[in-house]
């Protein structure tokens, strides 16, 4: 078979040959910074490791603190039924006995339900008690 003079490929042939600047050359795999490909390789493969940070615990499983008592308390609802779902009916009524206003026995009732529960008194369980409350009496 006879080359074909002024074919593609006779010319891509002599460029390779006698002029290699006309060559096409092979496409190499260069490294490019500054992308976001490149920045979540550093991320996920970092050498300097920075100090981990705790997870939040979910909202849910917040314990009350005494501070968070003392502002639930100041909202008025009917203390001696959320007592009653909180706490056993003789300690409702111990507390209501040892008098105080409407806004001081709703603490002591949170307070003793903090006291008594510990890690159990938490945010959940409280709103829990109060939807229950509610839907019973709107039933």
């Amino acid at each position: 078979a006879l080359p074909v003079t002024g074919s593609t490929t006779t010319k891509r042939t002599k460029a390779v040959h006698e002029e290699p600047s006309l060559a096409k050359k092979p496409k190499t795999a260069l490294p490019v910074t500054g992308s976001a490909t490149t920045e979540r390789t550093k991320a996920v493969h970092k050498t300097d490791e920075e100090p981990s940070v705790a997870k939040k615990p979910k909202p849910d499983s917040l314990e009350c603190s005494e501070k968070d008592i003392y502002t639930i308390a100041g909202y008025d609802f009917n203390w001696k039924r959320v007592g009653r779902r909180l706490l056993d009916d003789q300690k409702v009524q111990d507390i209501d006995r040892e008098g105080g206003n409407e806004a001081e026995k709703r603490e002591n009732m949170l307070l003793e339900w903090k006291r008594k529960k510990s890690h159990d008194a938490t945010y959940q369980a409280l709103v829990k008690v109060l939807r229950n409350i509610e839907n019973n009496a709107t039933a």
